[in-house]
C-alpha cells in the first residue's frame, strides 16, 4: 500500500505517479491500497479528501492495477463512501469486533500479532475474498 500525505488532488496524482514508478512491471495477487489516515488530512472536507482518494485510485487503476482504500473507522467517516463504493476497503480496526458496518474485503484486527520467525509485533488481518483468483480472472478477461 501507499501511505498518503496528500492534501490536494495534485499531490495525490504525484503520489500515484511515484507509487507506479515503484511497482512498475509487478503484478500483485492482492489489490494495491491507498492508505488514507494521516493527521495532515484531518482538516480537509469530506469532498476534498474524497477527491484526493479518487485521483490516486483512478490513476493507479488506469495503469492496470486493482486498487482499494486502506483506512480506519475514524478516517472512513471523512470520506464520501457513496462516491467510493466501487473500490474495495481494507479497514484497520483493533477491536474484538469490527465496528465498521459497511462492506470491506479485509480487516486488520491487531498490530500486536506474533508470527514465528519474526521478531516483534506484526499486523494481522482477515481476508474475506479470494483476491488472487478474482484478480487472475480480471487479468485473463482484460488482456
Amino acid at each position: 500500500y501507499h501511505y498518503s500525505y496528500a492534501t490536494t488532488p495534485e499531490e495525490a496524482k504525484k503520489e500515484a505517479e511515484f507509487f507506479l514508478s515503484q511497482i512498475k512491471g509487478i503484478q500483485f495477487q492482492y489489490p494495491v491500497y491507498y492508505d488514507i489516515e494521516d493527521e495532515c488530512q484531518d482538516d480537509l472536507t469530506k469532498d476534498q479528501l474524497t477527491e484526493i482518494v479518487l485521483t490516486f485510485l483512478q490513476t493507479v487503476e488506469k495503469a492496470g492495477y486493482y486498487v482499494g482504500i486502506y483506512t480506519n473507522p475514524d478516517h472512513i467517516n471523512q470520506l464520501d463512501m457513496e462516491r467510493l463504493k466501487n473500490y474495495d476497503l481494507w479497514i484497520a480496526n483493533y477491536n474484538l469486533q469490527n465496528v465498521y458496518d459497511g462492506d470491506y474485503g479485509m480487516w486488520q484486527y491487531t498490530c500486536y500479532g506474533k508470527v514465528h520467525g519474526i521478531a516483534g509485533n506484526v499486523d494481522l488481518n482477515y481476508c474475506f475474498y479470494d483476491y488472487p483468483a478474482f484478480i487472475r480472472r480480471l487479468q485473463k478477461n482484460n488482456y
